[in-house]
């Protein structure tokens, strides 16, 4: 898996740049994600295929239908978790 490590740094750097604003920021259509709703999918998407695929604990529960605050700090507190 350390292949993966440098896209994971990758999405965290770019997290970790972005402006708290614009994790929030309104989207065009309903069904589009804002920013900080697609950091919390590709954290959560990680966690739970990491899991399938080593039997690893997850670092942290995430269920979809229930998103945690998708606010800049909580963003970047699951993709730190996950890289």
């Amino acid at each position: 898996m350390n292949h993966l490590l440098p896209e994971g740094q990758f999405t965290l750097d770019v997290s970790e740049g972005d402006c708290p604003q614009n994790f929030t920021v309104s989207k065009p259509n309903p069904g589009e994600m804002t920013f900080g709703e697609q950091m919390i999918h590709i954290a959560g998407g990680n966690v739970f295929r990491f899991h399938q695929i080593t039997g690893l604990p997850a670092p942290f529960a995430f269920d979809p239908a229930h998103l945690p605050p998708t606010n800049k700090e909580s963003a970047v507190k699951l993709l730190e978790a996950v890289v």
